[in-house]
């Protein structure tokens, strides 16, 4: 899998997140393994067929009244 980063939303917030699944993000840090972290909170942006988060990527905005 090759990951360019991970996806900011309005999903509540990450540690309390990676706590719920218990995944300890200090570890992940440790190992460098950022990757495996934010694929298991599904938070992973994976780019497509050009490996590259500049083509690849859509962004959807949405206006609220």
């Amino acid at each position: 899998m090759i990951g360019v980063g991970p996806i900011r939303d309005a999903r509540p917030r990450t540690a309390a997140r990676a706590k719920v699944l218990g995944l300890d993000p200090a570890a992940f840090l440790t190992d460098n393994n950022s990757i495996c972290f934010f694929a298991k909170l599904r938070d992973l942006l994976v780019p497509g067929p050009t490996y590259t988060n500049v083509n690849d990527s859509r962004a959807i905005v949405v206006d609220r009244p």
